[in-house]
């Protein structure tokens, strides 16, 4: 997606975990196959990390960054 001329990208979004999730939210770019992608991860923990699966091992980049993000209560989306 986008022109491949381009460099910077700006991504606004927004993410909505359910109350009985048990999974984490990302945005997923430089995708090759599923072995292989980079991660923006919201985890259910209110942490935010950048991440990568490379030949299928997870790595988390930026010397182990992990940001806490508070969350706000809202109703189960149906």
């Amino acid at each position: 997606m986008g022109d491949t001329n381009w460099t910077d990208y700006t991504i606004t979004c927004k993410v909505k975990f359910l109350d009985d999730s048990t999974d984490n939210a990302g945005i997923i770019y430089r995708v090759k196959d599923t072995l292989n992608y980079y991660i923006y991860a919201f985890r259910l923990d209110q942490r935010f990390v950048w991440a990568g699966r490379v030949t299928g091992n997870w790595l988390q980049f930026g010397a182990g960054m992990s940001v806490p993000f508070s969350t706000k209560k809202s109703q189960v989306c149906q």
